[in-house]
């Protein structure tokens, strides 16, 4: 088959991990078929596609997601491209296409929470992209149950389109076994006790709640440190002024985005890996923190639960004060988070790239038979 898969949004946070690795067991998995991989720039972006034994053409897409540009665009294209069928890895698809379309729609979370979505265009054009991209597909594909009731819920999509494909972790990236995580906690300068958060600071992760229950640890003589990781997101939260009011300054490590090369031994580093998101379509980096061999206390909220699942401490993610009665009696019981981490470790098994890229090829096939 002759594949195409759209690239472009490979450098965002969580979708781009997503394309990225996807990309990367794809090819490894099926090495049979042709890929043509687009991107709006020319540059090669993923060197593991120069393999000569992969059958991987880039392409130059000049028009950006989310424009009307791309939408007049994409039937050339893919006409002269001569795609058996086209994957997009967001809710982003070609509307006006005749070939099969596969798209992965990764949560909903405009749908439910739209007042945390951009400005009011945004969210419209997010509400109308998302339904007719769910509509045109042959198959949709999504990580979890919970956003596959989403779909069946929201969109009133036929439950028989919807193939749920578990994304996974890549262990030869994510692994507990660090040689370098002393030079790590160096170069990133982490103290003991520390609480890692990494991720974007969008309204639904929760972070206020996280701050207010650093605030109690605080106020009851811990010496813990929030740190705050990940790439910044377009309309995030500003958490300055929080800190201040809260006084938490002394407290809080912010270090941004972190380099790709360190962020397995980073995870590794920290004491405890928290993540009190009250919406997540998946949520991989509680994953890529169990394959790094750090505990996990996370929300019961959403898909997380489905990640989690006894490998981790799951918490009603509006009880600030209960975060930070289980935060201070894990970081007061090593026994408990070696536990943890061995539970995590276990866990992760469950979660493979190569099977992610076997199933969405599969979905794939499915899309060229009706």
């Amino acid at each position: 088959m002759r594949i195409g898969i759209d690239a472009r949004l490979i450098h965002w946070p969580g979708i781009g991990r997503y394309i990225d690795t996807l990309l990367k067991y794809l090819v490894q998995t099926e090495p049979q078929h042709e890929y043509i991989i687009y991107h709006t720039t020319s540059e090669n972006h993923i060197p593991f596609f120069a393999t000569q034994a992969i059958r991987v053409t880039q392409k130059n897409f000049p028009y950006p997601a989310f424009s009307v540009a791309e939408q007049l665009y994409w039937p050339h294209q893919i006409r002269q491209d001569r795609l058996d069928v086209f994957h997009a890895p967001h809710y982003v698809a070609p509307l006006f296409t005749s070939t099969p379309v596969v798209v992965t729609i990764h949560d909903l979370v405009g749908f439910r929470y739209p007042e945390h979505f951009y400005s009011p265009f945004a969210r419209l054009y997010y509400k109308a992209m998302t339904y007719a991209a769910a509509r045109k597909a042959r198959k949709c594909i999504t990580g979890s149950n919970f956003t596959k009731q989403e779909l069946i819920t929201l969109l009133k999509i036929d439950p028989a389109k919807v193939q749920i494909v578990p994304y996974g972790v890549d262990t030869e990236r994510f692994t507990s076994n660090h040689p370098d995580q002393k030079q790590i906690t160096q170069k990133y300068n982490i103290p003991d006790s520390a609480l890692l958060y990494l991720g974007t600071k969008k309204q639904w992760k929760n972070l206020p709640m996280l701050l207010k229950a650093l605030n109690l640890m605080v106020k009851k003589g811990e010496q813990a440190t929030l740190i705050l990781a990940g790439k910044n997101a377009r309309h995030q939260q500003d958490l300055a002024p929080l800190i201040r009011d809260l006084q938490l300054q002394e407290h809080i490590l912010e270090v941004g985005f972190i380099e790709e090369a360190d962020v397995s031994a980073f995870y590794a580093a920290a004491t405890i890996f928290v993540f009190p998101s009250y919406y997540e379509g998946f949520g991989l980096p509680i994953l890529e923190a169990m394959a790094s061999g750090v505990p996990v206390v996370a929300s019961n909220a959403a898909s997380i639960p489905e990640l989690v699942g006894d490998a981790g401490i799951l918490m009603d993610p509006h009880t600030p004060h209960k975060w930070a009665e289980v935060m201070i009696q894990l970081l007061h019981n090593k026994p408990t988070r070696h536990e943890l981490v061995q539970q995590g470790l276990a866990r992760v098994q469950q979660f493979s790239w190569q099977d992610c890229a076997q199933n969405t090829f599969k979905v794939f096939q499915d899309a060229t038979r009706q």
